[in-house]
């Protein structure tokens, strides 16, 4: 019978799984959008995505998620608001943009 309250040491340590950051659909498309509405300021849009990027990798480290694969899931995560940006971009041009918050443009 094992006893469950004894200390192994050759039991290897629990491994932490980020939530897929690239499925942060709702997240990434309020980033987009600020970033659309500041789209006049291409200074202000860089320094707002990278102190979003910076805040994410920080939280993801201080979570338990090692460095590199921190880094990772930034980086997936900064593709998803890219490719939202780009979307709000096209969408504007063509004159089809609705306020994403639920109101009209």
């Amino acid at each position: 019978m094992t006893d469950l309250f004894t200390w192994r040491q050759d039991r290897t340590p629990c491994v932490m799984l980020p939530f897929p950051q690239a499925r942060r659909i709702g997240r990434a498309r309020e980033v987009a959008l600020i970033a659309f509405e500041m789209s006049k300021h291409p200074a202000r849009v860089e320094a707002y995505r990278r102190r979003i990027r910076e805040e994410l990798a920080r939280l993801l480290t201080y979570r338990g998620i090692d460095a590199s694969e921190a880094a990772s899931q930034v980086e997936a995560f900064d593709h998803v608001v890219e490719r939202e940006f780009n979307r709000l971009m096209v969408m504007d041009k063509l004159g089809l943009l609705v306020d994403e918050r639920g109101g009209a443009a």
